[in-house]
């Protein structure tokens, strides 16, 4: 008489690692055509549907989808009391990408459906503060060493945004 015990246990053990493997691509929309989209994959340690990576924007629209980002914020300015990963004005998302494969710079990007890619500010860890609302993009350097309201700061408004 055979015993089956090894094989059916190989064959469990077996399934019960491709379940635990398994990952799911979830898709959040953050306005517009555009979405965060992160691999989420089983991790008993985490809370459930907890993700895992970075994630990546997308943008979306009808058959065409542009991976817009594999490196998306958030930058935290000199702490974490203000950060900024992205904005949508219109149909252009305006956001902070890491670039670890060149020279490990935050940039401010934005990508427009009609003309892609476009450098807003090559190194953004030059200011401590981003204020990003309906009204635009207002980025303060700091003064002195010191944290206060820059009084001529970079300013991108929405109509401008809006337009590239």
């Amino acid at each position: 008489m055979k015993r089956r015990l090894p094989s059916t246990l190989f064959i469990s053990l077996a399934v019960l690692i491709a379940a635990v493997g398994c990952s799911k691509r979830s898709r959040q929309s953050i306005g517009g055509s555009y979405s965060i989209e992160f691999d989420s994959a089983p991790n008993y340690l985490s809370e459930p549907g907890a993700q895992s990576g970075s994630g990546e924007l997308v943008y979306r629209n009808g058959d065409k989808v542009v991976v817009v980002s594999r490196h998306p914020g958030p930058y935290y300015f000199l702490g974490n009391e203000n950060s900024f990963s992205y904005h949508v004005y219109g149909d252009v998302l305006v956001y902070n990408d890491y670039q670890p494969e060149r020279d490990s710079r935050y940039r401010l990007l934005a990508f427009s459906p009609t003309h892609g890619e476009l450098e807003l500010e090559p190194d953004f860890r030059q200011y401590w503060k981003v204020v990003a609302d309906d009204a635009g993009i207002t980025c303060h350097r700091l003064q002195g060493g010191e944290k206060k309201d820059d009084p001529h700061p970079k300013t991108f408004t929405a109509e401008s945004l809006k337009a590239l």
